[in-house]
């Protein structure tokens, strides 16, 4: 089959490759997916570049990046009783490291990634099926950014009547993030530039939008003091001194990152906040089912930016894209 990998980490035009290799076989516990659809995020680029080992993550090399899919399952293994051939699945292979639920390879925090290929061998545990209202490309767009901001919400503790500030609401997760927070019938603030203003308005529909070439989110006086949660969807830099020492957030409120971790591990190691700490997705086919269902019923959109070919050059573009920071939506790669 053909598949895109690496065997070194750097640049992505200079170590990516074209390979051509045997189709895997799904072993007890997993299926095999015809990938029609796969996405890139912000993790694609670092890993590629570093391994991200300073974070003590570890990517076995060679290595096949993309860790969202959509397609068809074409073979099932062993003890799998949830899928059969023909199902249309979505989900992310994500590898969530020792002692985290539905883990592969846990002895050690591994990217399982792989989506960046024709076949994926995906553990039952992380599918979903995918509704017939919703496309591949959505579906495929929407399961790891989906995944990160729900989790972070529930992880919040944000609710109806909550007041949450999310940084970074014209990005893939903050976007998601405002949506679900409004669903869920919070007041909703987040910053976006200029450029991108009339896009988060209009899509992702938050009560304020901070312009933050305008002004300092971190000394609105409309928000000092009153916020129950701060959610950086960005990583912002120095956002979490800036939520603290800013006094935004009432006593026992909650402050969560994806990106900065400036704020550490330690969910209590901060005095006055009830949760504050650098987060993590763990693979959810619940939460995949509640964002599908969301989408089919046109409660949640999820934006594409551009769609790209499934081609060395294609992949290639689709990092540059992606790395640039200029993507106001999901980048995805047409498969098949």
């Amino acid at each position: 089959m053909k598949a895109f990998s690496y065997s070194e980490f750097g640049a992505p035009v200079d170590v990516i490759k074209a390979v051509d290799v045997a189709v895997p076989e799904p072993g007890p516990g997993t299926v095999r997916v015809k990938i029609v659809t796969a996405s890139i995020n912000p993790v694609d680029f670092m890993v590629c570049r570093t391994g991200l080992t300073a974070a003590g993550w570890n990517t076995a090399l060679p290595f096949v990046p993309f860790y969202d899919l959509s397609g068809t399952v074409d073979a099932v293994g062993t003890d799998v009783s949830a899928f059969q051939v023909g199902d249309e699945v979505f989900g992310v292979n994500w590898g969530q490291g020792k002692d985290q639920p539905f883990a592969v390879h846990d002895d050690e925090f591994n990217l399982v990634g792989g989506a960046c290929a024709e076949y994926a061998i995906m553990p039952a545990c992380k599918l979903s099926l995918k509704p017939a209202a919703v496309s591949h490309d959505v579906a495929a767009a929407v399961a790891l950014v989906g995944t990160t901001a729900y989790q972070a919400l529930d992880v919040l503790g944000v609710k109806s009547g909550s007041r949450v500030l999310i940084l970074g609401g014209a990005g893939a997760v903050g976007q998601i993030a405002v949506q679900l927070a409004k669903e869920r019938g919070a007041w909703v603030a987040t910053t976006c530039s200029g450029r991108t203003r009339d896009f988060v308005s209009s899509v992702a529909k938050p009560d304020m939008i901070i312009d933050y070439n305008v002004s300092k989110w971190d000394e609105m006086e409309e928000i000092k003091g009153s916020l129950d949660a701060v959610f950086d969807a960005v990583g912002e830099k120095d956002a979490f001194p800036r939520v603290r020492d800013g006094k935004l957030v009432r006593e026992g409120g909650s402050y969560l990152s994806i990106a900065g971790r400036d704020v550490g591990y330690d969910a209590k190691a901060h005095p006055g906040f009830t949760y504050a700490a650098w987060y993590c997705l763990k693979n959810s086919p619940k939460v995949q089912d509640e964002l599908a269902k969301l989408i089919a019923d046109k409660k949640l959109v999820v934006t594409i930016e551009e769609t790209f070919p499934f081609t060395l050059e294609g992949v290639l573009r689709a990092f540059v894209k992606q790395e640039s920071g200029k993507s106001v939506g999901k980048n995805i790669i047409s498969v098949c």
